[in-house]
């Protein structure tokens, strides 16, 4: 387990950067926290890809915004792969193509995994 400090070394986030991250991200990044004595903030080793990743959206120029925008459609591409079988290909394949908000694609995810 690392604390925030150490994956602000090992990454070269700020800690305060680290922390804005954890809440705006935090369905993605909720598998990598625990909480140590005294509700200390622990983030398991895994966690060090994603935030390097997130350091180079960060050094090219992105907002937390675009850097959130970007990872809810990574992690939406990575469930309509994982999980084709159990959805609707033609109505996600035509969310895509109208270029649909956010919105219509947490829907799509809400119904996928509760569907």
């Amino acid at each position: 387990m690392l604390t925030l400090h150490e994956v602000s070394q090992k990454t070269g986030l700020s800690q305060n950067f680290i922390r804005l991250c954890k809440t705006k991200l935090g369905d993605i990044l909720n598998p990598y926290l625990y909480r140590g004595d005294k509700n200390k903030l622990l983030f398991d080793d895994n966690c060090i890809m994603t935030f390097d990743k997130i350091r180079k959206l960060k050094d090219d120029g992105l907002s937390i915004s675009d850097i959130v925008r970007g990872f809810k459609q990574e992690f939406t591409v990575a469930l309509l792969n994982t999980n084709k079988d159990k959805l609707n290909l033609k109505h996600a394949e035509h969310l895509y193509n109208l270029g649909e908000s956010t919105t219509s694609v947490d829907t799509l995810l809400k119904n996928m995994i509760h569907g």
